[in-house]
């Protein structure tokens, strides 16, 4: 399947929990994450115009407590089976 059609059925099936910034974010991760990788917190902040670090730990962060990233010391992120079950 496309990636154009995963990012449909991810907006068709957008969580009610997340703000629309959050929704951009783990957006960003999971067509990244079809493309082989998860983008750093770098990354992030350029893709989404987000000013600092700062404030892509913070979307992070409230992503983590929502249950759709995990975050592992020295590992970088990993997105959680209730992520990957809105674009599968």
């Amino acid at each position: 399947m496309p990636i154009a059609e995963y990012r449909k059925n991810f907006t068709r099936n957008k969580p009610k929990d997340l703000t629309p910034r959050q929704h951009g974010v783990l957006r960003c991760m999971l067509v990244n994450w079809l493309r082989g990788y998860i983008p750093t917190t770098r990354d992030l902040m350029l893709e989404l115009n987000i000013s600092s670090p700062n404030g892509v730990m913070g979307h992070v962060t409230a992503l983590r407590r929502k249950g759709y990233v995990v975050n592992k010391p020295n590992c970088g992120f990993r997105l959680t089976d209730k992520a990957l079950d809105l674009v599968l």
